[in-house]
């Protein structure tokens, strides 16, 4: 499944957005690719969502491949068309570890 859409405002998908995204994309079983002007990264994984220097109102596209797909895209894409809202989110950041894994 594919959807392309603009970047709300939110800072785009700078470094707490990307922790945020990303640790919503790991909740899903689905294949998450996140694109921008050509070059793609892992949705799952913080500093490649993250080298995408996605910013407030960049066109970017998911692709979405698994058993959740709908369900992964419709969660994805709303707080990052809307701006992602810190508060609501927040809870979830304790989940993801930053610290390398050896």
């Amino acid at each position: 499944m594919i959807s392309r859409f603009s970047v709300g405002p939110s800072n785009g998908l700078q470094a707490r957005n990307t922790v945020l995204f990303v640790t919503i994309a790991r909740t899903f079983r689905s294949e998450i690719i996140i694109a921008k002007r050509g070059k793609a990264s892992n949705g799952k994984k913080v500093m490649k969502v993250m080298d995408l220097a996605v910013t407030d109102g960049d066109k970017v596209t998911l692709f979405v491949n698994g058993e959740d797909e709908q369900a992964a895209i419709c969660k994805l894409k709303k707080p990052v068309r809307q701006g992602i809202k810190i508060n609501s989110y927040s809870s979830r950041m304790k989940k993801i570890s930053l610290s390398p894994q050896i």
